[in-house]
């Protein structure tokens, strides 16, 4: 079937009005933070206090992503997935704090809030939750698009290549320029050792290996408007380690989150399924029903 022929919404679970609220409740605590911490993390600016609350960004986040898993596979295959995804991420940045394996030596500072037995910030798990739900349905969005299949494996490993991807732009931004956490063996990349990127790979992998039973579904038409909705959550991170860098001077670690961002967009959907997602937001807009949205998808 031709992309244009599509249709713009595709079946989903059920929700309820309260579902809608609570994600637009969440998203709006995003886009809060964002539109007054832009022009701050632009000019280096960001007064202490508002470190703090960057982590309640990261939490809503992740909570946003559980919801939007849970439209597309029902809520309890979606409370499964968000446990396990909160639970092992958790567990793997434990463990490196701990030993240095994977990810290579460092430490967490107390900027992101309390740590977790001393180790882990809360808001991290939430921030490895965005990435591996909103990550699983972004990378099997792509491959549907790509191949015309829903693919396990390898959805799996464009997934675990999208989240490496974006800590390449994400550890200048909140490491070397914020001090969320300090790598007590610098490497060549920004200060980044590479075995960081490795580990990275390996635990998202890992993630999506243990959460792909509750996250896969079955086949269904690609490009739809609802692949757009991942793809957002996970643009406000890109916008957030953007303005760092751009506020740094990090032009590489810039030029691969401009990258890497166009690429997902390109591949997520075709331009006939952003531009139903554009004007399903208009529309809502015109109607001033924000709530609206969220019952298209």
């Amino acid at each position: 079937m031709p992309d244009d022929a599509r249709p713009a919404t595709e079946p989903g679970f059920p929700v309820g009005r309260g579902y809608a609220t609570a994600v637009a409740a969440l998203l709006g605590v995003a886009l809060l933070f964002l539109s007054f911490g832009l022009p701050l993390l632009v000019l280096d600016r960001m007064p202490p206090s508002w470190e703090r609350a960057g982590s309640v960004v990261l939490i809503a986040e992740g909570l946003i992503a559980g919801l939007l898993l849970v439209r597309r596979r029902g809520w309890t295959r979606a409370a499964v997935a968000f446990g396990l995804a909160l639970g092992l991420s958790f567990a793997a940045e434990w463990i490196g704090v701990a030993t240095g394996w994977p990810y290579g030596a460092y430490v967490y500072t107390d900027r992101l809030g309390p740590r977790l037995f001393g180790a882990v910030p809360l808001a991290i798990p939430f921030a490895w939750t965005t990435l591996v739900l909103g990550g699983y349905l972004t990378a099997e969005s792509i491959v549907l698009r790509l191949t015309g299949r829903t693919r396990p494996i390898l959805t799996a490993l464009v997934g675990a290549a999208l989240a490496t991807g974006i800590d390449l732009g994400l550890e200048p931004a909140a490491a070397l320029a914020r001090g969320y956490w300090t790598w007590l063996e610098p490497g060549p990349y920004y200060g980044v050792p590479t075995m960081n990127f490795v580990g990275w790979f390996a635990t998202a992998l890992v993630l999506y290996a243990v959460c792909l039973p509750w996250v896969r579904v079955a086949a269904r038409p690609a490009g739809a408007a609802i692949d757009c909705l991942p793809v957002v959550l996970l643009g406000l991170n890109a916008v957030w380690s953007l303005a760092i860098q751009l506020g740094r001077g990090y032009w590489a670690a810039a030029a691969i989150t401009v990258a890497i961002s166009v690429l997902t967009v390109a591949l997520t959907a075709p331009p006939a399924g952003w531009a139903r997602f554009l004007r399903q937001l208009g529309r809502v807009a015109r109607q001033r029903r924000p709530l609206g949205l969220l019952h298209r998808f």
